[in-house]
């Protein structure tokens, strides 16, 4: 009874996007976290793709779409800062399948519930 249940709110409240929009949001997000801190070196703390990994997560509440998501936007990241390839990859993976997991569990058909996720 409680799976059938857990099943079928994942299946109602799942968040679709446009494919434009779930190919360049992260990529405007990791070509900003690359560019912008070379000019403000404090903008540095803050991790966009992150972020987006979290907010895309949460919104499809599929640990697996997230686990895919987070390690993609990860290893696009990773190539493109320099550090070693798969640091971010692996935080941004594991990050993708909890935020996604917390999705399932969470009502996050509020924007301000979002919010408050994607900064805590």
């Amino acid at each position: 009874m409680a799976m059938s249940a857990s099943l079928a709110r994942r299946e109602l409240d799942v968040q679709r996007y446009p494919l434009i929009v779930v190919v360049l949001v992260p990529l405007l997000a990791i070509f900003l976290q690359v560019l912008i801190p070379r000019f403000i070196p404090k903008f540095d703390i803050l991790d966009l793709p992150l972020l987006v990994t979290i907010y895309f997560s949460v919104g499809w509440r599929n640990p697996i779409a997230g686990t895919i998501t987070g390690a993609v936007i990860g290893l696009v990241q990773d190539a493109l800062t320099g550090r070693p390839l798969g640091i971010n990859g692996i935080s941004q993976c594991v990050v993708g399948f909890f935020a996604a997991s917390l999705g399932v569990k969470i009502d996050v058909e509020n924007p301000g519930t979002r919010l408050l996720i994607n900064f805590a």
